[in-house]
């Protein structure tokens, strides 16, 4: 197996991108990094989630890129108006990492094979080729 299970938890290798040995993160923007309750509408944002913002700014520090992954800004097909919210919402949280993390960092609502993590409130991680929930192995010990 590609990890190693021990008493502080699953470790596995990363999963590099193929074009540098960087670790990319895609982070989640609503409950993940940033306080969310409900929809307010397209340019309303949350405040920072501070213990999860000093992660980021570690991991910065080390040279790990972020994009924040977020529904938020995807246009999807319903027509011009929700195409309107998606880059209300895009301005609006790039304004929000430009004040937090003092950068701009990539946004987008897709999937990129280019991500060596996502760090989301909603994820389930998998152990890889198996079909097996990592908390199972976790549940097992």
């Amino acid at each position: 197996m590609p990890g190693v299970l021990d008493g502080a938890g699953l470790h596995f290798k990363s999963m590099k991108s193929s074009h540098n040995d960087q670790r990319y993160i895609a982070l989640d923007f609503d409950q993940t990094v940033s306080f969310y309750e409900h929809y307010e509408g397209p340019e309303k944002v949350g405040a920072p989630i501070q213990e999860m913002v000093r992660k980021v700014k570690e991991e910065m520090q080390q040279g790990t890129t972020f994009c924040i992954f977020t529904a938020r800004v995807n246009p999807g097909d319903a027509g011009p108006e929700e195409s309107l919210d998606a880059t209300k919402s895009f301005l609006a949280i790039a304004e929000w990492t430009q004040k937090v993390f003092g950068q701009l960092l990539a946004i987008t609502h897709e999937k990129s094979p280019h991500f060596t993590e996502i760090w989301d409130d909603r994820g389930r991680q998998v152990l890889p080729n198996t079909g097996v929930f990592v908390t199972e192995l976790m549940d097992a010990q």
